[in-house]
């Protein structure tokens, strides 16, 4: 008898790529994993997803030559698609390296939390 009766299926995304031009206020995405090109260094304040809610898990690849900043609880973003991280400060994707972000419905800190580099 196997140890979970209805183990868990790891399901595989292929990611949605595309390219940024500039820095990002609530980017708009539509895949649990993107791989974001861009052609200078650029700051993303915020996302939104359209199936956003607590406990969604999403992963963004930097696909390029230069940095992504992540902007830690920017108002440039509404505060339901704002990037949070334990300690207050903005997070930077060095090219070619990815990370991943949890959703959560936390009193007073709805959005996106950093999980950890990946």
């Amino acid at each position: 008898m196997p140890l979970f009766p209805n183990p868990i299926e790891v399901l595989q995304f292929a990611p949605v790529c595309f390219s940024i031009t500039g820095s990002e206020n609530d980017l708009e995405f539509g895949s649990q994993i993107i791989a974001i090109n861009s052609d200078g260094n650029y700051n993303i304040s915020g996302m939104i997803y359209s199936g956003q809610k607590d406990g969604y898990i999403m992963q963004i690849i930097n696909d390029s030559d230069f940095t992504i900043t992540l902007l830690n609880n920017s108002v440039l973003s509404a505060a339901e698609n704002r990037i949070w991280r334990p300690n207050g400060t903005n997070y930077s994707i060095i090219p070619y390296a990815s990370i991943r972000l949890i959703y959560r419905e936390v009193v007073g800190r709805v959005g996106w939390w950093l999980a950890t580099p990946a």
